[in-house]
C-alpha cells in the first residue's frame, strides 16, 4: 500500500482515473486511496479488472468528447490537402501496383496457355475501341502517377521544392503529367 502512496515517481506509468473494481478491492483490504487517486497499470494483477479500468477509461474519454461537441474523426474538420491527397494516392498506386503484378504473375504461371494467346482471346471479343482505350489508360495511371510522384520525391531528396507554392505546382503537374501520359500510352495500338 505504500507504493500506492508514492505515485508520483512513477507518473509516466500512471492512468488520471482510478477503476472502481481496484478502489473496492485496495479499500476492502483496509488500504487507502486519496482522490484524485493514481494507480499504476501493473497494479492491476486480474484480466477482467485492467478490462474494467481501460472500459471505465473509455467510457470517460467519449463522454467528455460528446459533451464538449467534439467531431470523432479529424476527416469532420479538416479540408483535404492535395498534398496528402497525393501522398494517399502515391501509396495506394504502388500497392496496387505490386499486388497487380504479382497476381499477374502468379496468373501467367498457373494458366495453361502464354500472354499471347489471352491477348487474341480479347481481340476476338471485337470490344469497342473506347473501351479497349479506358482499360489501357486505366492501366496506365497508376504507372504514371507513382513515377511522376517519385521524380517529385527524387528532387524533395534533393532539398528542392518545399516551399508551399512549389509544392502545389508540383502536385498539379504530376497529376496533369500522369493523366496526359497514361492518354499517350493507351492510344499506342496493341497489335
Amino acid at each position: 500500500m505504500a507504493l500506492l502512496a508514492r505515485t508520483s515517481a512513477c507518473r509516466h506509468l500512471l492512468f488520471k482515473q482510478t477503476s472502481p473494481v481496484f478502489v473496492g478491492r485496495v479499500l476492502a483490504s483496509g488500504g487507502s486511496i486519496s482522490t484524485p487517486s493514481k494507480i499504476p497499470l501493473y497494479h492491476l494483477e486480474n484480466t477482467k479488472e485492467k478490462d474494467d479500468f481501460y472500459n471505465f477509461q473509455n467510457d470517460a474519454f467519449w463522454k467528455k468528447q460528446i459533451t464538449l461537441k467534439r467531431p470523432r474523426s479529424p476527416f469532420w474538420i479538416y479540408q483535404p490537402q492535395l498534398t496528402a491527397i497525393l501522398s494517399i494516392c502515391h501509396r495506394a498506386t504502388g500497392a496496387i501496383m505490386a499486388l497487380s503484378v504479382s497476381t499477374f504473375a502468379i496468373t501467367m504461371n498457373v494458366l495453361p496457355h502464354d500472354f499471347i494467346h489471352y491477348v487474341d482471346l480479347v481481340k476476338g471479343l471485337e470490344l469497342h475501341p473506347l473501351i479497349l482505350y479506358a482499360a489501357k489508360a486505366s492501366i496506365a495511371w497508376p504507372l504514371m502517377y507513382h513515377m511522376g510522384n517519385g521524380v517529385r520525391h527524387l528532387f524533395w531528396d534533393m532539398g528542392y521544392g518545399f516551399e508551399m507554392k512549389n509544392l502545389y505546382r508540383s502536385g498539379y503537374a504530376v497529376v496533369l503529367w500522369s493523366i496526359i501520359a497514361a492518354w499517350g500510352l493507351a492510344a499506342i495500338p496493341v497489335n
